[in-house]
């Protein structure tokens, strides 16, 4: 059973054993690791947007670290939520590929705009401005996404 989830902040593996999962299904286990390990990712996205410089360069350096970053996030996360979805709508696996778009666009443009912020006004503030963009974004599209599978994959009338 589940004794906790407040759950470290680590990128290797072994996090089931500090959230007391051993003995748990093998899907609990799995769940619980990617999402300690979605955390980890965006400490690592965060530390990667604000360490990169801000002249022209680095914002272009910005804007492709973020589609890499954000595909490879995206690819994760939409593998895991697949594997729940492929039960309940038709053609699931759509959400895979649709998921690593969403999160590569929308990582790349909060990291320009994070960085463009903090250029312009030399303050951290303009890092969290552009990722709340690049969340709001990846919220926004991964829902009108889902809706759009889920009305397709509803039964239709005789």
């Amino acid at each position: 059973t589940l004794k906790t989830l407040d759950l470290p902040f680590a990128s290797d593996h072994g996090q089931t054993r500090l959230a007391g999962l051993n003995g748990c299904n093998p899907v609990t286990s799995f769940l619980v690791e990617a999402k300690c390990t979605s955390v980890s990712w965006n400490l690592e996205l965060l530390w990667m947007a604000s360490g990169t410089s801000f002249d022209p360069n680095g914002l272009l350096l910005r804007g492709v670290f973020g589609l890499f970053y954000g595909g490879y996030v995206g690819l994760v996360l939409g593998i895991g939520q697949w594997w729940v979805m492929r039960s309940h709508i038709v053609r699931a696996w759509r959400w895979i590929p649709l998921t690593v778009g969403i999160w590569a666009v929308a990582i790349a443009l909060g990291w320009q705009i994070g960085g463009a912020l903090r250029a312009a006004s030399h303050l951290f503030v303009g890092e969290v401005v552009g990722l709340m963009v690049a969340w709001g974004a990846i919220a926004l599209l991964s829902g009108i996404g889902i809706a759009g599978m889920v009305y397709q994959s509803r039964p239709k009338a005789q």
